[in-house]
């Protein structure tokens, strides 16, 4: 049950971002500098929203968060590469190094956490998978990092492949109940 002074405390913070966005898109209104920078503070806030609340929760699946907050990096690092006039360093740089922490950080849960591994094996799958989408983004000409692309589509597939090779048979029910076959 949330408390009244954390009842409190949130809608304080929803007040203070929403007048801190309007006064920004006031000065950048007032103030004209040819740039609508108002909008990378309004993203910020969205952001904000988006992922502090989940991580307050008292839940313990710690790579489903860390999955969670990766994907939503993400689409902010594309929303601010849009904003500033895409150059596509959110999906050459940005994105391909925020999946190779990610996929990084899910391993190293599974190693150091032994009791809770089956539970983290199906983030770490599933940000396998995501490692290639940057190779997908290059083919289609998004990206022009190569190194980039091939870094992540590499650790990408050795997570997948660890995945499937080490997953024992609680894993293969895991991913049955998912994915309902």
């Amino acid at each position: 049950r949330i408390s009244a002074q954390y009842n409190f405390m949130l809608r304080l913070l929803l007040f203070l971002s929403l007048l801190g966005g309007g006064v920004s898109v006031l000065v950048n209104v007032l103030v004209p500098t040819g740039f609508w920078w108002c909008l990378i503070v309004i993203v910020a806030e969205v952001y904000l929203w988006l992922t502090i609340p989940p991580l307050l929760r008292r839940a313990r699946n710690y790579a489903k968060r860390l999955l969670f907050q990766t994907l939503l990096t993400a689409l902010l690092m594309v929303a601010l590469d849009f904003i500033i006039g895409w150059r596509g360093w959110s999906v050459s740089y940005a994105i391909p190094s925020l999946l190779c922490a990610g996929i990084v950080a899910i391993a190293a849960m599974i190693v150091f956490s032994r009791t809770n591994w089956p539970q983290y094996v199906f983030y770490q799958f599933t940000m396998g998978l995501l490692g290639f989408i940057p190779l997908v983004l290059y083919f289609f000409g998004l990206s022009t990092s190569i190194v980039m692309v091939l870094i992540t589509a590499a650790l990408g597939l050795g997570s997948v492949l660890v995945t499937v090779v080490f997953g024992d048979r609680s894993l293969k029910s895991d991913f049955r109940r998912r994915f309902h076959f």
